[in-house]
C-alpha cells in the first residue's frame, strides 16, 4: 500500500458514498483499490473485484473480530459488476505508509509485526466465521482444525494494520 497523490481523481462512487464530506486520499493498493478519509471520520475503500480478497468478506468478519480486538465499525458495504466498496468508522491511528513511518521503516516494521502478533494471539481462529468446508475468496481451503487461514491472513487489513488506520508506533493491545 502507498499513499496516493493529493490530486488523485476521486471515483464517482466515492463521491456518492462521501455524501458531501471532504475527502483525502490515504491509500492505494497494488490492484487499483483506493482508500479515502472523510472529514466526518469515516474511511471509504473502493476497488476492483478480485479473486484474492473481498470487501464483503472483510465486512462480515469485522464484527466477529470485534469480540477480541478493536476494529472499525462497518457502516456500509456494496458492490457492482466490476467494483466493490466498504465504508467504516475511523479509529485512531496513523498509516504505516505515512511519510513519518516511511522515514523510520525499522520502527514501523517492528510495530506492525508486534501488532500482528497481538492480533493473531487474540483471535481464536478455530471459531472464525467460515471455518468448515467452505472456500474463501482466496480459494484456500480451511477447516475447523486449521482455523480460518484466509480470514486470519485478511484480519490485519480488517483491523487496520495494513490500512489507513494502522498505528505503527503504538499498537493497540487486544
Amino acid at each position: 500500500m502507498t499513499i496516493p497523490a493529493q490530486e488523485t481523481p476521486v471515483p464517482e462512487q466515492v463521491r456518492e458514498l462521501a455524501r458531501g464530506a471532504a475527502l483525502t486520499p490515504v491509500g492505494e493498493n497494488g490492484i487499483g483499490g483506493l482508500t479515502f478519509h472523510t472529514d466526518d471520520h469515516r474511511f471509504i475503500k473502493v476497488g476492483p473485484r478480485n479473486a484474492e480478497s473481498s470487501m464483503r468478506d472483510e465486512a462480515e468478519r469485522m464484527p466477529w473480530a470485534a469480540s477480541w480486538t478493536r476494529v472499525p465499525v462497518v457502516l456500509e458495504q456494496g458492490d457492482s459488476a466490476e467494483h466493490e466498496w466498504l465504508v467504516t468508522s475511523a479509529i485512531d491511528g496513523e498509516s504505516a505508509v505515512s511519510p513519518h513511518w516511511i522515514a523510520d521503516p525499522a520502527t514501523a516494521v517492528r510495530a506492525v509485526g508486534q501488532g500482528l502478533r497481538l492480533l493473531h494471539d487474540a483471535l481464536p481462529s478455530a471459531q472464525c466465521r467460515g471455518a468448515g468446508a467452505s472456500r474463501p475468496a482466496s480459494g484456500m481451503p480451511h477447516d475447523a482444525a486449521s482455523g480460518c487461514r484466509s480470514s486470519c491472513a485478511m484480519l490485519p487489513r480488517l483491523t487496520g494494520w495494513s490500512s489507513a488506520t494502522a498505528t505503527p508506533a503504538r499498537p493497540t493491545p487486544c
